[in-house]
């Protein structure tokens, strides 16, 4: 389980970084950390809610106790997200006659728990401003990547589908190779074949005599 402790800790360095990519960079990198159980509750501790936006659960509470004048410091075993998640459940299950007194008795047993920083930090959840920057946006969202579009003849290789093959007619294996045609049987009226066709004609002919 996760120390509470190290979620006060990422708070703290989240109010201290002012762009919004290292606050999605540390919010990332401490998500890595946890358990898959405790993603959950630390997506929603981090935008202010104490359940998830799914969770139609609230606590209806004015706030953290206040902790007595002669408090010292935090007694008991550290807390860790799967405390805080637990005494905000049995806060808001709580109902009936001595409602309100028995969330008290929760939420002040929560904080004697706690530690200066840490009671901080449960008192912004419970009164949903966090105050570090961290919106649903930033948290829930993943950063967009756009696609890369390559056109075809820049340097590109292209895929399978797209290959260019030259299309060629059938032809039978048997069948032969027909040869080019030589200058002399070419039937093109090109001026280059029409004037060595007339050129070797006149050599071949015999002259008259005038």
């Amino acid at each position: 389980m996760t120390a509470f402790a190290d979620f006060t800790t990422l708070c703290v360095e989240l109010v201290r970084t002012a762009s919004r990519l290292g606050k999605r960079r540390l919010v990332a990198e401490f998500l890595r950390t946890l358990p898959a159980d405790e993603v959950a509750s630390a997506v929603a501790f981090m935008t202010g809610r104490p359940f998830p936006v799914s969770d139609p659960r609230v606590l209806n509470v004015r706030g953290l106790p206040a902790p007595a004048r002669d408090v010292g410091p935090a007694t008991g075993p550290p807390l860790t997200i799967a405390d805080v998640e637990a005494a905000f459940v049995g806060v808001a299950e709580a109902g009936g006659a001595g409602a309100r007194r028995l969330k008290d008795q929760r939420l002040t047993a929560l904080a004697a728990r706690a530690s200066e920083a840490e009671r901080e930090v449960i008192g912004r959840i419970i009164g949903g401003e966090m105050r570090t920057g961290v919106s649903d946006g930033l948290v829930l969202k993943p950063s967009p990547r756009r696609p890369v579009r390559i056109k075809p003849g820049r340097g590109a290789p292209p895929s399978f589908s797209a290959t260019w093959q030259p299309s060629q007619r059938s032809r039978s294996p048997e069948a032969p190779t027909p040869s080019p045609p030589s200058r002399r049987d070419c039937s093109f009226p090109c001026c280059r074949c029409s004037a060595r066709s007339r050129r070797i004609s006149a050599r071949s002919s015999p002259r008259t005599a005038a």
